[in-house]
């Protein structure tokens, strides 16, 4: 286990569904008809999951909101599709003065809006990309940047078996909240999934910010 990189835009690291959050975000390998795998690895977007539709919503504590949702369909010929929204409001904050004085408040949100698509390379192999445009606002403070995720993924024709590979928010970043410019949480993820053949369970490994593995000490990569 490991602490996740804080960024501008760290909302985006938010587990988007109340099962990927039960089993510690390692969903990278999860090859079913769950429609939240496309934040994991856009090359679940597997013809499993058209139509399907996944709405989450997190009443958090001092005012923090969060919502998610997700749907997904056939683009034509071009493949499966999906569409998302991530959203985290943070509710209103005191605003103080230099001296610590009250002053007011402000309000403070996260947005986020995905579109992806995934082509089956043959009867084992998707391929998949996802688009996002993303939005963060604190005050009169206004940060956006676009970014992509990229994806392949492997599975047994029975679903026993699924590899999984991903690079995620690859990106620029439009404007920034202050002087420093806000990175994106870049995270490069490798994940595998067995079901046991004799016992009703499916076993997930996931290892994540793989980009950072030569700083495995300071905390920055990790695998559940």
């Amino acid at each position: 286990l490991a602490q996740r990189e804080s960024s501008g835009f760290a909302f985006l690291q938010l587990e988007p569904s109340a099962r990927s959050a039960a089993l510690g975000g390692s969903f990278a390998a999860m090859y079913d008809d769950d429609i939240n795998g496309m934040f994991y690895n856009p090359a679940l977007l597997s013809d499993l999951v058209d139509r399907q539709l996944s709405v989450s919503f997190l009443n958090h504590v001092s005012d923090l909101r969060a919502g998610f949702a997700a749907y997904g369909f056939q683009l034509g010929g071009l493949g499966q599709a999906g569409l998302g929204v991530r959203f985290l409001g943070w509710g209103d904050l005191t605003e103080r003065d230099a001296a610590g004085e009250e002053i007011g408040s402000f309000n403070a949100s996260d947005i986020a809006f995905t579109l992806g698509l995934a082509r089956r390379f043959d009867d084992h192999v998707l391929l998949g990309a996802n688009v996002h445009s993303i939005f963060s606002r604190i005050g009169d403070f206004n940060a956006s940047a676009l970014a992509a995720d990229v994806g392949l993924l492997y599975h047994t024709l029975d679903g026993g078996f699924t590899a999984s590979a991903s690079v995620h928010n690859l990106g620029l970043t439009l404007n920034s909240l202050g002087a420093v410019e806000d990175e994106l949480p870049l995270d490069v993820r490798v994940a595998l999934s067995r079901r046991l053949r004799y016992l009703p369970l499916l076993v997930t490994v996931t290892g994540y910010n793989l980009q950072s593995i030569g700083e495995l000490g300071s905390g920055s990569t990790g695998f559940d």
